[in-house]
This record gives structure tokens, C-alpha cells and sequence, in this order.
């Protein structure tokens, strides 16, 4: 084992204790300030600098592929890591569904707007609703007064307790839409609550000069990458107009640290599992 390797071992031990330093709760979430303190990126610049040294004395033993590409994956991981910490630019997009409405830029730190060099358009916008519960109210006197709460079953009806079973024919409108307010009984109703959204989505235009517009799906967990950008969709609202909230950014380290990770995934089994020539002693790293 090299000295380079147990002065990385120990830089590598001091970096995993900066990392379980910043996994701890803290009040207000401050415990990420330890990854953006000098100690730490002193850490990591001098664990991507022992790593390359490592590779460097091993430069001519190139069967051991499986150890370089493994600390050149974590050089290149930490490098984009770096790029976006330093360079990267993120923020909220508000913007209304229509094709006839388009967004250029954003709102930037110290409310200087960041233009993203193209338009982007919400069109298509859907929503799937999760049934509703309905709510059991009973006239008394002049006002009415609430009851229990009732879920629609899977067969689309609603076991409305001492009251029955209302058929789902009942609980539907002509248009195939939820009833707002069904009776039950003389002054006994069931009325509809809020329906909560199971998922939505959109399509999401995106105009560049001189090329061609494109539409991609744009759904949570389904982001959209255009020229650098990634646009997240994070919500929707209808006041006072039918809006969907993008999250916007823009990481340049990300296909640095995409590529170090694909690196680690292709060298790990070359390091762990390579056949050993006879008498080979093994070194750790």
C-alpha cells in the first residue's frame, strides 16, 4: 500500500465524518452549511488530487483497469459535484397553461431576471383526481349540522352508515363527473369534498430560433431537459389562473458527475472480481 493510499484513506475518513456531520438534524436545516464550508472542499480537492495520484503510479499497469476507473470516477463525481456548487442556477418558473403564454426567463438571485436563451410553454395540462369522500349533513331546525365522513368504495358507491348504500348512479352526473350534493333521506344530504390530485401533467413547448418547436411530457418525477436546462414540475393552481410552478435548473457539473458515477458502476466489478495472476499479492486502496 502506497503512502499516497493511506494519506487518502485518512483524507477520505475525515471527508465521511464531514458527511455524517451534515446528515444530523439541525433547527432550520443549517446542517447543510458544513458542505459549503472551506475545511470540507479543502477535503475533497485533496481526495480527488491523492486519487489521481494513486492512478498516476499505476499508470503503466493498465489490467488493473478496474482501480482507475473507479478513482477516476470518484474525481470526476466530486469535479461536477464542484461545477454545480460553484456555477449551477436554479429557481421557480410561475406559468400559466396556454400556448399563447411563454417564459424567456426567470426571477434571479437580487432580482436580476436569468434568461434561459428559448421559450418554454405549459400546454395539454391534465389532472387525475382521487374520488372524493362525501360528507353527511342533517338539516336541524335553520342550519345544518355535520356528520361523518364517508369514502367511495371501489365498486364507485357509498355506504352512507344507518342511511344505506347510495348507488353509484346516484353519486354521478350525467357528464360522468362527481355529484356536489346527493339526498339521502328528509333533510339528510351527502356533499362532496375537495378531491385531492393523484397525479398531473402537461406538455411542455419548447421554441428556439431557426429550429423546429418541441413538445416533450412533463409530469412529477418526469422532468424536462432542453439546452443545459431541467425544468421539474412541482405544482398547479387555478387562482387567479390556471397555472402550473416549474422548478428550473441549470447544473453544468452534471454530465461530469454522471459520467465519474457510469465510471464507478463499470470498475467496480472490474476491481472486485479480476482474476489474480499466480503469487499476485493484492493492493488495497
Amino acid at each position: 500500500m502506497t503512502r499516497a493510499m493511506h494519506i487518502g484513506t485518512g483524507v477520505m475518513a475525515l471527508g465521511t465524518a464531514f458527511l455524517l456531520a451534515g446528515a444530523f438534524p439541525v433547527d432550520g436545516g443549517k446542517q447543510t452549511a458544513v458542505f459549503h464550508s472551506p475545511a470540507f472542499i479543502a477535503v475533497c480537492v485533496a481526495l480527488c488530487l491523492l486519487l489521481l495520484l494513486c492512478c498516476w503510479q499505476r499508470r503503466r499497469a493498465w489490467r488493473q483497469i478496474g482501480f482507475h476507473l473507479c478513482h477516476l470516477g470518484v474525481v470526476l463525481a466530486l469535479a461536477g459535484a464542484a461545477i454545480d456548487h460553484f456555477r449551477s442556477v436554479s429557481g421557480e418558473v410561475q406559468l400559466p397553461v396556454g400556448a399563447s403564454f411563454e417564459a424567456t426567463r426567470m426571477p434571479g438571485p437580487g432580482g436580476v431576471p436569468v434568461v434561459f436563451g428559448f421559450g418554454i410553454a405549459a400546454t395539454n395540462f391534465h389532472v387525475i383526481l382521487y374520488p372524493p369522500d362525501y360528507i353527511l349533513f342533517k338539516k336541524n331546525q335553520e342550519r345544518l349540522v355535520r356528520g361523518d365522513t364517508y369514502r367511495v368504495a371501489a365498486d364507485g358507491t357509498v355506504a352512507a352508515g344507518p342511511y344505506g348504500r347510495v348507488s353509484a348512479d346516484r353519486l354521478r352526473n350525467a357528464d360522468g363527473t362527481w355529484a356536489e350534493m346527493v339526498m339521502v333521506a328528509d333533510g339528510v344530504a351527502l356533499r362532496k369534498s375537495r378531491q385531492t390530485p393523484r397525479s398531473f401533467e402537461a406538455v411542455l413547448r419548447i421554441t428556439s430560433h431557426g429550429r423546429p418547436d418541441r413538445y416533450e411530457r412533463l409530469a412529477v418525477n418526469h422532468p424536462v431537459a432542453a439546452h443545459g436546462w431541467r425544468f421539474y414540475l412541482v405544482s398547479y393552481d387555478d387562482e387567479p389562473a390556471l397555472h402550473v410552478v416549474l422548478n428550473a435548473r441549470w447544473a453544468p457539473g452534471r454530465a461530469c458527475a454522471m459520467a465519474g458515477i457510469w465510471l464507478l458502476i463499470a470498475g467496480t466489478p472490474l476491481l472486485c472480481f479480476r482474476g489474480r495472476a499466480a503469487g499476485e499479492v493484492g493492493d488495497a486502496c
